[in-house]
């Protein structure tokens, strides 16, 4: 398997050189986390073993010569760290990077359970807590870099024992399959969490070949067979859900911020869809996906049309060519539309409670609902014929007037979770979707007093749309600043530089004032694009 471990073998060479020099530098590095809890989250001690316990004899000269000692101290140094890196992984990490947080959380439940059995997971945990502690300390970042290369280097290490494996005998296969499901299952857990995160080590790291990979392991898990693989002791509780609907939760969303940074075609998840034509049977609130794998679904083919649709602006082909592509894609889009409309959510009283007393099932109702009208909102910016109805004609006034009424729609229910709810880890997508459509009208509505605003006196129809458009970019503003200092990542903060980005955008396009009166609407997915600001928003 090159495509996965090629990649892996350069990074390891690239940063082999300056490896050494970086763990010499660890114990500088452990000021960094110092305020971390360092009791190891499995019972045993952090502390360095007392010498004066753990040998009952005088060492040898060897052992007492300067080199050994000065390798036994970058030992200890190096066991102190990473017991503070799983600690602040348990502390910190774990309730960052999801939707909520408790002893039900898989995301802490199995990392428990595994990373104490499995050096692969205990690597990307170190991985990840190490890449997320470098965005607030720089000058952690080398050593974040050689934890995320041990990672994959065990990642490419367990590939490769799968891949010598794998008889050519399709009935030896099915049974080493079998025998071989355990190892499976981790490998691709360990693969999702290093996958998903890799944009800690750096923002505009897509990681497709990691996706890749996650999906070849699921559809040999799951869809070959195209049935549940014996139960898993090594993940599974009693009161655990199965693998394969975490699994299906945390692909479809990783596919669905992936659709708007990598060129992908419509039917690309599709392999994720037979595992999710019945929610009725989850209960388990997914910390990534919530209740509902299958918006995400949707989601990932609309940013995978949007994505078609932003490079035939762009094309330079002849304009029949461009209109026929158009039409093919408009197509899909309807179709979407119309799953959309045909899509049921799944009943409240059927999951489990979060155990997280700051974000209820409700929080996930709502969020729910704001995901499935940011794809209709989607949609409606990238194709406005599905605006049109009864065949009369839509001019860009009429169209950004219906795509900011439903930006606001979509922002007053995230206005209705508290800003501690946990969900606010999956909320970057909307925020960007919706608080980027919020893009005045006229050149007149920019000039909106929210001081006299926000008196309570009568206001005509007119200024109430003018201070709406205001009041709500406010409202995104300051969100997306409180997801960056409670996130602390810079993926949160290209986030804000592409909402921003679109709003200065389409102001200047008012100001401008050679449109007549037929100022486009700005895609932030153009200005992303346009500014190489590309990165998982999520």
């Amino acid at each position: 398997m090159s495509w996965f471990t090629e990649p892996a073998e350069k990074l390891r060479l690239a940063l082999l050189s300056d490896l050494q020099p970086s763990l010499e530098r660890s114990q500088s590095s452990t000021k960094t986390i110092k305020q971390c809890k360092t009791s190891d989250p499995y019972g045993e001690s952090t502390e360095a073993p007392n010498p004066s316990t753990t040998g009952s004899g005088p060492a040898s000269d060897a052992e007492s010569t300067p080199g050994k000692q000065h390798d036994a101290r970058i030992v200890s140094r190096l066991t102190d760290l990473s017991a503070k890196l799983r600690a602040y992984y348990f502390s910190d990490t774990c309730r960052i990077l999801s939707a909520y947080d408790s002893p039900t959380n898989p995301l802490r439940e199995w990392v428990a359970r595994l990373s104490t059995e499995h050096p692969l997971i205990d690597a990307c945990v170190l991985s990840i807590s190490a890449a997320h502690l470098s965005q607030q300390q720089r000058e952690m970042s080398k050593l974040a870099a050689s934890h995320y290369t041990a990672a994959l280097s065990k990642l490419a290490a367990e590939f490769y024992a799968l891949d010598k494996q794998s008889p050519s005998d399709s009935h030896d296969k099915a049974l080493l399959s079998r025998k071989n499901t355990r190892s499976t299952t981790v490998l691709l857990f360990g693969i999702t969490m290093i996958g998903k995160t890799s944009s800690c080590n750096d923002p505009s790291s897509l990681e497709t070949q990691d996706l890749e990979a996650a999906r070849t392991i699921f559809k040999s898990l799951y869809c070959e067979s195209h049935s549940e693989p014996s139960p898993d002791p090594c993940l599974l509780g009693p009161d655990n859900p199965r693998p394969r609907q975490f699994f299906v939760g945390a692909l479809a969303y990783w596919e669905a911020l992936t659709s708007f940074v990598v060129d992908n075609s419509t039917d690309t998840t599709d392999y994720l869809l037979p595992f999710c034509d019945d929610e009725s049977n989850m209960s388990i609130i997914h910390p990534w996906s919530g209740m509902s794998p299958k918006l995400f679904i949707y989601l990932s083919r609309i940013g995978s049309l949007a994505r078609q649709a932003h490079h035939l602006r762009r094309a330079s082909n002849s304009p029949q060519r461009t209109q026929k592509d158009r039409h093919e894609l408009l197509s899909q889009g309807k179709h979407l539309e119309e799953l959309i409309c045909q899509y049921r959510f799944p009943r409240q009283d059927q999951f489990q409670s979060t155990g997280d007393s700051s974000t209820p099932i409700l929080h996930f109702r709502f969020l729910a609902r704001a995901y499935e009208l940011s794809i209709m909102l989607e949609l409606c910016r990238t194709f406005p014929e599905l605006l049109r109805r009864d065949q009369w004609e839509l001019n860009r006034d009429t169209q950004r007037q219906h795509l900011n009424t439903l930006a606001i729609t979509i922002l007053t229910l995230i206005a209705k979770l508290p800003e501690t709810s946990g969900t606010r880890a999956i909320q970057m997508p909307i925020l960007v979707i919706a608080g980027s459509t919020l893009q005045f009208q006229r050149l007149e509505d920019m000039d909106v007093d929210m001081d006299v605003s926000t008196e309570g006196a009568p206001v005509s129809t007119q200024t109430r749309g003018q201070f709406d458009i205001q009041f709500w970019r406010l409202f995104v503003d300051s969100r997306l600043d409180k997801l960056v200092s409670y996130m602390g990542l810079d993926t949160v903060r290209r986030a804000c530089r592409i909402v921003r980005e679109t709003w200065a955008r389409a102001d200047r396009f008012l100001l401008s004032g050679s449109w007549q009166g037929q100022v486009p609407v700005v895609h932030w997915l153009d200005v992303m694009i346009d500014n190489g600001l590309e990165t998982l928003i999520g």
